[in-house]
């Protein structure tokens, strides 16, 4: 420990380097920029402000000062993960799905484009020299193509072999799968052998694609024998390469054939129509459109039929063994061989004018990339395993060469101990890659990371060094503490370093000196501030100088971050005592993600053949000690010697994945390319009330789901979580939990978020989140236009990350934030009442009266009252939720109005006002029809109930003759409904009425009619 003035120095040194690097944070978030960015740059700018606040709060412990607080205490707790959780697996992903996948080589490929899979885009299958047939499966889509190898098949699942073979497909028994037809050469005879396809799937277990050779002659009838069967080119050296194409227009695919053998004629193309029921027969070169090719001038043919310019008519181009393509310009009945250089405007000279790759050229033809034009893919021969070549059209018949990854069946392969480093060499956010080998080409591969796809970078400052060692890993680290990425590169006996000046690495004097190590070769380096000192120190991994063994050293920095001093130390626990097998290969990498970086080692077994790789875990204790863990690799079969392992987060999910650069490719297993090891950490889920929270204006905080559940498969602790507050109003929204050891947290205020950190078992995070509490001390939402309520909709999400911090799914809940409630008044329905000359009506108002707060109450004094009497000054009374108007003793008749008014318990009223009308005269209905429809049954009387009770009613008929008298005529229970005093029914017809009054009411005569 140094003095108390040089601590103190160094801790305000790094007080200002967290406090500057805090608010830059802060402003980020603040902004929205911080969102914008890649995860792993946000992981990284998250865990260096962890890592300085770790060692701020390790100085304030040897000055023992007072702890920082705040945000500082939040992130300085996150603690190890690994011990409770399990990380990854990571799991080997096929070609189509790597990044920096391995080239597909074979010698003397020649390749056809058939949609095998019936998926709408073009897979190839590809004969070679030697071997078996090649299917490359495209796994990717029609406009950007990412291709996985399988073999060809037999019935028995076998591999189908064939030697400098060339397939081509088309359904020749018309059982609606593609048949494959396969020009052997070396065998002998040169044949078309003829496999009938079943329709399945390359690759898959339940229906995979095979292939069933039919031998014998060809039966139209029953479809069965070879189509090909005694073929006159079926001598020994033909080199046949069959195609299919419908070349005379009826509909069926005829045959065209190229081979060394001249046939009837000397010529190297033949032509052969199909009759419909797949009966091929040869036309002679006097018939056949195509051209004269001699022998010499076509060896080994390789011919294919596209309208390559665009005009409609289908051109021939033959690859031969010479290697160039000769272009063939068809008119539609005919071709003439087309030299030169091309002129894409004028359509003249060859569009592959100049193109020689080697020898044996095989071309194919297909729109590899969805533009609507033909792109070229060609086989080769050029004295070893290559990959088929492939030129994009860039229009107009202008190809343009696709090299290494651009190219989806090259890749990346360095011949030897391939060894990545995934770095951002552009500064645009996404990893570049670095590529080591050992090949004796003493380069440094780049690749720049375009949109995904790595492009091989030749220019680059980095590619332009030379090595001249071999066995070269290259390192980066911003060494000099100026925040670019410096370069040093372990080799056999020494580390070299690369200052990055600007974005060009320049050599200097590598401040690592390894003549003070052990003596060992085959150096690997690996950079981690173990004494948390907030500069760089070294782990350097070397294979054994017998008697030496092979061992990790350390060499501790005695200097700063800005300028290192590097001195051979004891090696932390446990490599002060560990020896491994052979070569071991170190990395370091925050694997647990808990701001300090952990070791991996590459161990070469190399005890019985074959020699492999396994991988060691060692996680940092933040005591400058490490405890061997586990790293879940998975591969379907052991990794080559001296292979060599980095982590990145190549997928941008939030979680490192492993790329493994294959070393040696000694005894069965191979070398010189990368895989890749996709971390398949299932992330933790949230589950939320799916339901709208309502939240009341002027309420207490509301627990946002106080049922909330996590979960997570694999049973990892979980390390932190946000609950983010959607288009946050800074000021008045407040989150808040209540904290359980060792979770805690803070709300942001200026940002919304409320984050949770400490590493812990998922139950706790549970009950830390289920304690989130949302409180809304905004201005009122205010009402609405009619008094309706009116709410502001907010968004809460919740996110949570375990030790591998791979991006989980969020979980949002809706809350509605309601204004302060506006009591209504009650309602009243409209009220008409009618009654007659000196009568009373009476009516309960209570079922009238309707309040959707339910504050009405009728018992309630002055919950009913008259504010306004009727104009007549009839008499008005109240009884509980009853009015009562009478009429007796006044003379007045017609229509008037009175008002009552209806008050709640928040004295909110409803005006109503009663329309009355009173009726002063008996009024006669003189017609009647009683056949019980319910109208007119009987003779109405209108109000003689009221006005004249006491009365007589007499009916005569036409002759004057009594039929029917009645005293006290109510129109209910007496009164006349068309019978007779006798009970008899009266007829229809006219009848007269007389009704008398015993009160002084004067008599009433008239008609009535009786109609049935």
């Amino acid at each position: 420990m140094g003095s108390t003035q040089h601590i103190s120095q160094l801790f305000k040194k790094k007080l200002n380097q967290w406090e500057n690097h805090k608010l830059q944070v802060e402003n980020d978030i603040h902004t929205g920029r911080f969102y914008r960015f890649r995860s792993a740059k946000r992981f990284s700018l998250l865990n260096k402000l962890q890592r300085l606040t770790r060692r701020l709060n390790n100085l304030r412990c040897q000055m023992k000062l007072a702890a920082l607080g705040g945000t500082a205490a939040a992130l300085a707790n996150t603690q190890d993960a690994v011990a409770q959780s399990t990380l990854g697996p990571f799991i080997q992903q096929p070609r189509a799905l790597n990044p920096l996948r391995q080239p597909m080589k074979g010698l003397e490929l020649k390749p056809t484009s058939v949609d095998l899979d019936n998926d709408g885009d073009y897979d190839f299958v590809v004969g070679q020299q030697y071997g078996t047939i090649k299917i490359y499966l495209n796994e990717g889509t029609s406009g950007s193509p990412a291709f996985v190898e399988y073999e060809a098949l037999d019935e028995n699942l076998d591999p189908i072999y064939g030697y400098g073979g060339a397939p081509a497909f088309a359904d020749l028994n018309g059982d609606g799968d593609l048949d494959m037809a396969f020009g052997t050469h070396g065998a002998s005879v040169d044949r078309i052998r003829y496999f009938v396809g079943n329709g399945g799937i390359p690759g898959s277990n339940s229906n995979p694609l095979f292939f069933t050779e039919q031998d014998g002659p060809w039966v139209a009838a029953t479809k069965m024998g070879n189509p090909f069967y005694g073929s006159e080119f079926n001598l020994v050296g033909a080199n046949i390469t069959p195609t299919f194409v419908n070349i005379d227009g009826d509909g069926d695919l005829d045959l065209l054939v190229g081979s060394n053998y001249q046939g009837t004629g000397t010529f190297s193309i033949n032509y052969f129509i199909n009759d419909g029921q797949s009966n091929f027969t040869h036309v002679d070169q006097g018939d056949s459109p195509f051209p004269f090719i001699t022998f010499s001038d076509n060896n080994r043919s390789a011919p294919q039929l596209v309208d390559v310019d665009g005009d409609g008519n289908l051109d021939l181009i033959t690859g031969r063994y010479y290697g160039d393509l000769r272009f063939f310009k068809g008119d539609g009945s005919s071709f003439t061989e087309q030299t030169g250089p091309w002129d894409a405007n004028a359509k003249t000279g060859s569009p592959f004018d100049g193109l020689d790759f080697g020898l044996q050229s095989a071309p194919t033809f297909v729109d590899l990339d969805n533009d609507s034009d033909f792109d070229l893919v060609l086989g080769m021969n050029k004295y070893g395993l290559h990959a088929l070549l492939y030129l994009e059209n860039k229009g107009n018949a202008v190809f343009e060469r696709k090299l290494d990854l651009e190219n989806p069946f090259d890749g990346l392969d360095v011949g030897l101990e391939a060894a990545p480093f995934l770095v951002d060499l552009d500064g645009d956010g996404d990893l570049d890659a670095v590529v080591g080998a050992d090949d004796q080409s003493y380069d440094l591969f780049v690749y720049r990371n375009e949109n995904g796809v790595f492009i091989k970078d030749t220019d680059h400052s980095i590619a332009d060094i030379d090595i001249l060692r071999d066995n070269y890993k290259p390192i980066f680290v911003d060494i000099d503490g100026d925040t670019d990425q410096d370069l040093f590169v372990a080799l056999d006996d020494e580390i070299i370093f690369y200052r990055n000046n600007a974005g060009i690495f320049e050599s200097e004097s590598s401040p690592i000196d390894i003549s003070g190590l052990i003596p060992g070769s085959e150096y690997s380096l690996a950079f981690l501030d173990i004494d948390d000192d907030g500069d760089w120190d070294a782990f350097l991994g070397n294979d054994g100088n017998s008697p030496n063994p092979s061992l990790v050293q350390f060499m501790v920095n005695e200097g700063s971050k800005e300028e290192p001093d590097f001195t051979v130390a004891t090696a932390p626990t446990p490599f002060d005592t560990q020896t491994f097998n052979h070569t071991p290969n170190v990395f370091s990498t925050d694997i647990d993600h808990d701001g300090d970086l952990d070791l991996i080692v590459a161990e070469s077994i190399e005890i019985t053949l074959p020699y492999y790789t396994v991988f060691r875990l060692f996680v940092n204790n933040a005591d400058q000690t490490f405890t061997e863990g586990t790293l879940p690799i998975s591969t379907p079969q052991k990794i080559s010697r001296h292979s060599y392992l980095s982590m990145a987060d190549v997928d941008s999910d939030g979680d490192l994945d492993i790329f493994v650069g294959y070393g040696a490719d000694l005894y069965v297993y191979e070398g010189g390319t990368v895989e890749f090891f996709e971390n398949q950490n299932p992330a933790p889920t949230t589950t939320l009330n799916n339901s709208v929270l309502e939240y009341a204006f002027d309420g207490v905080a509301l627990a946002i789901d106080a049922a909330l559940t996590l979960a997570d498969t694999d049973g990892d602790d979980i390390v932190q979580a946000t609950v983010s507050i959607q288009n946050y109003q800074p000021g008045n929204e407040t989150l808040a939990f209540t904290p359980e050891s060792p979770v805690t947290g803070n709300f942001d205020n200026s940002t919304g978020v409320l984050t949770l950190q400490g590493s812990a078992p998922l139950s706790v995070y549970q009950s830390v989140l289920r304690s989130v509490t949302y409180e809304y001390t905004g201005p009122d939402p205010g009402a609405r236009k009619g008094g309706r309520t009116k709410a502001i909709s907010k968004t809460i999400t919740f996110q949570t990350l375990d030790a591998d911090l791979t991006a989980p799914t969020s979980a949002s809940r809706t809350v509605n934030i309601s204004s302060a409630t506006v009591n209504q008044p009650p309602a009243i329905s409209a009220i008409t009442l009618s009654t007659v000359v000196q009568g009373s009506v009476s009516i309960d108002l209570a079922p009238l009266i309707s309040d959707s707060e339910s504050n009405f109450d009728p018992n309630i004094t002055g919950a009913i009252s008259i504010v306004s009497q009727p104009q007549s000054g009839a008499s008005t009374s109240l009884s509980g939720t009853v009015l009562t108007i009478d009429y007796t003793g006044l003379s007045f008749t017609g229509n008037e109005t009175m008002q009552v008014q209806i008050c709640d318990i928040a004295n909110a009223c409803t005006t109503v006002t009663i329309n009355i009308s009173v009726a002063g005269e008996i009024i006669v209905r003189n017609g009647i029809s009683p056949n019980a429809d319910g109208l007119n049954d009987y003779f109405r009387l209108d109000n003689i109930e009221a006005i004249g009770p006491e009365n007589k009613v007499s009916i005569f008929n036409r002759w004057g003759d009594k039929v029917f008298e009645i005293d006290n005529y109510d129109n209910q229970n007496r009164r006349f409904e068309g019978k007779s005093d006798s009970g008899k029914e009266l007829s229809s017809g006219v009848y007269f009425y007389k009704i008398e009054f015993s009160n002084g009411l004067s008599e009433l005569k008239g008609y009535l009619t009786l109609k049935r």
